[in-house]
């Protein structure tokens, strides 16, 4: 699908990595994320901005093991702590099957799976966990609730 267009920009976005680059599980002590390689975060800002896709200047880069850790790592940080009840986490249908599992993998105590995004009418924060574009059909989504109070989550995975 983006075949042209990587190869329209040829070199620009290669990424070498040396045998001893990788000695220690401690690549960074100063970062957020210390395990990341340095140059790979240095390599990933310089793709993006290559590509215009993302804002990275002064931003965090962080890795995962795949989505389900990463959309974990985004739902702690956007969960109220201060909050007497569960932020609801939903999805449009189809979703990601992993989704509810990974909303209460960690019994946070913070957020809790709440279904169907187009089902839910529950006035307050929630926290929507959007796929794009679907993994199912290929189409581009949006968020589907209209709250003010809510939080987005877009995994491009």
């Amino acid at each position: 699908m983006y075949e042209s267009n990587w190869r329209k920009l040829g070199h620009k976005c290669d990424i070498t990595f040396n045998g001893d680059d990788s000695l220690s599980y401690f690549a960074n002590g100063k970062s957020l994320c210390w395990f990341l390689e340095s140059k790979l975060e240095e390599q990933i800002k310089k793709l993006h901005n290559v590509v215009g896709n993302a804002i990275v200047d002064d931003h965090y880069i962080l890795v995962g093991t795949g989505s389900s850790q990463l959309v974990q790592a985004a739902l702690y940080a956007l969960s109220p702590s201060d909050q007497l009840e569960l932020i609801s986490v939903v999805s449009a249908t189809p979703f990601y099957s992993a989704y509810p599992n990974v909303t209460g993998f960690v019994r946070s105590g913070l957020h809790k799976w709440a279904g169907d995004a187009r089902a839910f009418e529950k006035y307050g924060p929630y926290i929507e966990l959007i796929t794009s574009p679907s993994n199912h059909d290929g189409i581009i989504r949006e968020p589907v609730v209209n709250g003010d109070q809510g939080k987005l989550i877009y995994d491009l995975a």
